[in-house]
């Protein structure tokens, strides 16, 4: 059993066009003002990335991740002339290969990502080749339906839901002043009303806060019980981290992880003890291969995960459901007339504020969403 084929095809799926990217928010880009304004006009390039690795059975395993373009120039013109023709029961040993391919030119981003796609559709055929879902592969699903908790800007949308908390995007930076302090801590009150007293609220600042300014969100939040903040500083400025946690203390419990793009980028966290949570993204990270090397050393620092944008992501639910780490999951609100809407929200099975695994990703793939693609 080979790999016979490798293909990867681009699906603009309107991921820019969200309320989330159309709006003011805080960012790392937030001090120009030119790309202030609202995160569509510098985020990375939209169009998913979806894989296609055919066995010489004609099987075909199949994953997506995010990067465009620039991704799946890795993956076709790097990886699938690497790869072709190699075992494809050996995905330890493949996913090994194309790391070590990319290691002249990078060991992050978008690399990554394509390092995600091709590890990603590897599991897949093997499930198909198997009759197995990944739950079964890792030893077991331990739970069919796990917690969740949905990220809007939306929060009195989900005033009477059975969600356990309400995360928020920050609207609003350093550079924003003590307005912009104003609107966060106006956000989070909204937050805080429309969860009501027992359940959670949380915040992602998408790297666009620093030090000082996130220990100044922390004093004006305080009252709102924010249960942790999520990606407040850069994530290479591991010192940044350090003195935030040094100087807020208890006061500030930090989920990390949304931009560690492998196992040493989660460790570098972990060593230095500023995380409480580890959220990575199978589909950036180095996918489901190296999720379980991060799950690893998570169990053994004691963390939790939660695996980042879990209800668009069958793999990630279907891992959450095998890994005693995991004991909730991330439901994104999309605007209803996406095309990410569609091929997720409907099929995650959220009942009761409890995802179940939803749909695979040859299964999502409807008629309208193949006719979208084009092949890189």
């Amino acid at each position: 059993m080979a790999i016979a084929s490798i293909e990867v095809s681009l699906l603009e799926a309107g991921y820019l066009n969200s309320a989330i990217f159309q709006q003011k928010l805080a960012t790392p880009m937030s001090p120009f003002p030119e790309f202030a304004a609202r995160r569509s006009v510098w985020m990375w390039p939209p169009q998913k990335v979806i894989t296609r690795i055919t066995d010489t059975q004609g099987r075909v395993g199949i994953s997506m991740t995010n990067g465009g373009a620039v991704v799946a120039t890795i993956i076709r013109d790097q990886f699938a002339r690497l790869l072709t023709g190699r075992d494809e029961t050996k995905i330890d040993e493949n996913w090994e290969l194309a790391f070590r391919s990319i290691l002249p030119f990078d060991r992050s981003g978008f690399a990554m990502m394509a390092v995600s796609a091709v590890d990603i559709a590897l599991w897949d055929l093997r499930a198909k080749r198997e009759g197995r879902d990944i739950a079964e592969m890792v030893g077991g699903r331990r739970a069919v339906a796990l917690p969740a908790y949905t990220t809007t800007l939306a929060p009195e949308r989900y005033a009477t839901s059975p969600f356990f908390g309400i995360k928020i995007p920050m609207v609003a930076g350093p550079s924003d002043g003590e307005t912009g302090v104003a609107e966060n801590v106006d956000i989070i009150r909204r937050a805080r009303e429309a969860a009501g007293p027992d359940r959670d609220v949380m915040l992602d600042a998408f790297m666009g806060w620093d030090v000082d300014y996130t220990l100044r969100m922390v004093e004006a939040l305080a009252p709102y019980r924010v249960r942790w903040f999520e990606d407040p500083l850069p994530p290479t400025d591991i010192g940044a981290y350090v003195r935030l946690k040094r100087e807020a203390g208890n006061a500030i419990t930090l989920a990390l992880g949304n931009f560690c793009f492998s196992l040493w980028d989660c460790r570098a966290l972990i060593e230095v003890g500023v995380v409480s949570i580890l959220q990575p993204d199978i589909a950036w990270c180095g996918g489901v291969t190296e999720a379980l090397r991060i799950d690893q050393d998570a169990r053994k620092a004691g963390l939790p995960i939660i695996f980042h944008n879990t209800s668009e992501q069958p793999w990630a639910l279907s891992l959450s459901q095998a890994l005693d780490t995991v004991k909730e999951v991330e439901y994104v609100d999309r605007d209803p007339g996406s095309m990410l809407h569609e091929m997720f929200q409907g099929s995650t099975g959220v009942i009761d504020g409890m995802v179940r695994t939803g749909k695979t990703v040859g299964n999502v793939l409807s008629q309208r969403v193949s006719d979208a693609l084009v092949k890189f």
